[in-house]
C-alpha cells in the first residue's frame, strides 16, 4: 500500500481510497488537490478498504483491478448509496465502462483522460461526499414523504420505502435544489455520469418509478413536476 498525503480527513473519513499501480498512484495524487488519497494495488487489500474504511469516493484503475473487483465495488455501493465510484481502464474498452455505469458507477473513463480533468471529477466527487455530514440528514420531498440521506431511502408517512440506486440519486439531485428545473442531459450528466450514452427518456421512466411512491396520485404529480420544454423540478410544497 502506498499512502499519499495523510490518508484520512479532518472529518475522520477517507476521502479517496484508489486501487492503481504506482506510477498512476502518483498522476492520482497531484490531480486531485487538497483531497486525501490512499491508494493501493493488490485487489484484496483494496476490497477490504472499501468494506471497512468508508471511504467517500474509490477510484477503481483497470489494472489492476479485475471484472470481479469492479462488481464487488458496484455491490458495495448498492448497499452504500453515498459512495462515489470511478472507473479508469484500457482506452478501447468501452463495453466495460458502459457496463460499469449500468452497475451504478458515477463515472466510466479511458485511461487516456487527461489527468487534470480525471482528478477534476474526482475531486467533484470528493467534495459532495465530504459535505454530506454537514447538511441535513432529511430533505422534505412534500406531502408527508422525505429522502433519508443517512440511510439512503424514502420515508412516506415514516415508513421506509425502497428507492433503487439511480432512483435515489435522482431524487436527491431534485431535491437539493427544489424549484430548479433540469433538463433530462442535466439530470443524466448528474445521475448516471458524464458520458453516459443512454436515451434521455431514461430519466423519464425513473421519474415515473418515483412518483409512483412519492405522490399521493401518480397520474396528478404535485411534486415531481413536469416543465414543459426543458425537464423536471421538485416542488417540495403543493402547487
Amino acid at each position: 500500500m502506498v499512502a499519499l498525503r495523510d490518508p484520512v480527513s479532518a472529518s475522520g473519513t477517507l476521502d479517496i481510497l484508489a486501487i492503481a499501480d504506482p506510477g498512476e498512484q502518483e498522476a492520482l495524487s497531484a490531480a486531485i488537490g487538497a483531497f486525501q488519497l490512499r491508494a493501493v494495488v493488490e485487489p484484496e487489500e483494496f476490497l477490504r478498504q472499501v468494506e471497512n474504511d468508508r471511504p467517500h469516493v474509490v477510484v477503481v484503475c483497470a489494472p489492476p483491478a479485475t471484472a470481479a473487483v469492479v462488481e464487488a465495488v458496484a455491490a458495495v455501493r448498492r448497499r452504500r448509496l453515498g459512495l462515489r465510484c470511478v472507473l479508469v481502464n484500457a482506452t478501447a474498452a468501452m463495453d466495460e465502462r458502459l457496463r460499469a455505469l449500468e452497475l451504478g458507477y458515477d463515472a466510466a473513463l479511458p485511461a487516456d483522460t487527461p489527468r487534470a480533468e480525471l482528478g477534476g471529477r474526482i475531486a467533484i466527487l470528493a467534495r459532495a461526499g465530504s459535505s454530506r455530514g454537514t447538511t441535513r440528514a432529511r430533505i422534505p420531498i412534500g406531502d408527508g414523504a422525505e429522502l433519508d440521506l443517512s440511510r439512503g431511502c424514502l420515508l412516506r408517512d415514516g415508513r421506509q420505502v425502497h428507492l433503487r440506486p439511480k432512483e435515489f440519486h435522482l431524487l436527491e439531485t431534485l431535491a437539493r435544489h427544489p424549484g430548479r428545473a433540469f433538463t433530462r442531459g442535466e439530470l443524466l450528466d448528474r445521475v448516471w455520469g458524464q458520458g453516459h450514452e443512454g436515451n434521455p427518456r431514461t430519466v423519464d421512466v425513473h421519474i415515473r418509478w418515483l412518483r409512483a411512491k412519492v405522490e399521493r396520485d401518480p397520474d396528478a404529480p404535485m411534486h415531481l413536476v413536469t416543465v414543459r420544454g426543458r425537464g423536471y423540478r421538485l416542488e417540495p410544497e403543493a402547487i
